[in-house]
Order: structure tokens, then sequence, then C-alpha cells
């Protein structure tokens, strides 16, 4: 494993960054934009009594949920957010999702979305986010990516990622898991996420497999789902 600390003292964040097989420059890239993500541009950040904390993978555990969890436990802070190292935050990201859940109260905080797409791979299109949250429409499909602002004790309240999810759509269970729980999402449209689109990648592969995966995610869930929405007056 490799560890860094950025600048600040006591971290408010956790920023869990996991990489598998890709490209050198791509994982630089993603840890030079986390580092840079202050106002002035220097070195880490310190947004009111933001400190920021990075940690990342350098170990042979090539499961990704199990990968994540791994690094979060490792981590102390309040909030946390996980960031995949074929992407990178936009600049300003970090400091508008820290705004956001501020000034909200919310307990997940998710970006926009940006698409990157690699020259001369296919372009896998994530669905339109809505202007605000909506478990109804979270029910039915994902719009948050992974990299989402969050309090650490709703992660481990819930448990973390849900370690026989193999195939992908992992976060899209996770956060239904915690929405249905009780917890709070809050949409910052001005935060964003660069989300490298390319053939191999995680959401690419599990698009291929989304029949098995989604029947998996609904069978899990479909006592609290049906019952939320027979509160709600949704079906």
């Amino acid at each position: 494993m490799t560890q860094k600390k950025l600048e600040g003292m006591k971290p408010q964040i956790d920023v869990c960054v996991v990489s598998f097989e890709h490209p050198a420059e791509w994982f630089d890239n993603c840890i030079e934009h986390l580092s840079n993500q202050g106002r002035d541009g220097r070195r880490g950040t310190q947004e009111g009594h933001l400190h920021l904390y990075s940690d990342w993978m350098g170990e042979e555990i090539k499961e990704t949920c199990c990968a994540r969890n791994v690094v979060a436990a490792r981590g102390k802070a309040p909030w946390m957010m996980f960031l995949d190292g074929d992407d990178w935050l936009a600049d300003g990201c970090l400091a508008e999702l820290w705004r956001v859940a501020k000034e909200s109260g919310a307990d997940v905080i998710y970006p926009s979305i940006i698409s990157y797409i690699e020259p001369g791979h296919s372009q896998h299109s994530w669905p339109g986010q809505p202007s605000e949250f909506s478990l109804e429409k979270l029910i039915n499909f994902n719009y948050i990516p992974v990299t989402a602002l969050m309090k650490r004790e709703w992660f481990e309240r819930v448990g973390g990622f849900d370690e026989n999810m193999l195939d992908g759509f992992e976060d899209w269970e996770l956060w239904l898991r915690m929405a249905l729980a009780g917890a709070t999402f809050q949409f910052a449209p001005n935060a964003h996420l660069m989300y490298r689109q390319h053939d191999g990648g995680r959401s690419v592969e599990a698009g291929k497999k989304v029949k098995k995966i989604t029947a998996y995610i609904r069978k899990k869930h479909k006592d609290e789902c049906v019952a939320w929405m027979n509160l709600h007056n949704k079906v």
C-alpha cells in the first residue's frame, strides 16, 4: 500500500482511491487533480475546516468491493468518498461538495458527471441525472457515481459495499441501501466528476450483465422497496 497525507491537520475527509490495471498516466492524473483541489491551486486543500486525507491501494486485492472496504476501514475522518483511479475531480469539485454538505446537512452529496471518452473507444452513457434526488428513480436506475461525499457513520452503519457483487453496480446497491435506511442525499450540480469511459471499464463490463445484476439488487431489496412505494403511494 502507498499512503499519502496531503496538507492539513486533522483530516475531515478520507478519499479512497482504488485503481486496477489502469495505465500509470491515468492514475497519476487522478492523484494530481486530487492533490490540487485547493482554490489557489496549491498542493492540498483547506476550505474552511476541510483537510484532505488520501489513501489508495497498491496491494493485490482483485475484487473491487473488497478493496474499497479495506481502504475505507483504514480511515477515521467523519466524511469519506471513493474515487476510481481512471477518473478525476474537476477543479473545485471537492470544495463545492464540502460547501453543499455544510449548507444542506445531507448525509450523501453527489456531483454531476462529465464523461470523457477515450479516443477510439465506444461510448457508454450514464443515465440522465435528475435535478434533485429521487428515491423512486434510484429504485429503477442508478444516477449517482461511486464518487460521492458521504458521512462515514452511514457507510459503516449499512456495512459498506456488498462483497457478493463481483460484476459491478455495487455503488447503486450501496446508495439504495443507504436511502432505504433513511440517509438523506443532495445533488451538487456545480461539482463535476470527470468520468473516463473506455472499453474494458467496470461500468462497460457491468452493462453486459445488467439483467443479472439488476435482478440481484431488486431481489435483495424487494421488501423495503415495496414498503416504501406503498407508503408513498407509488404503486
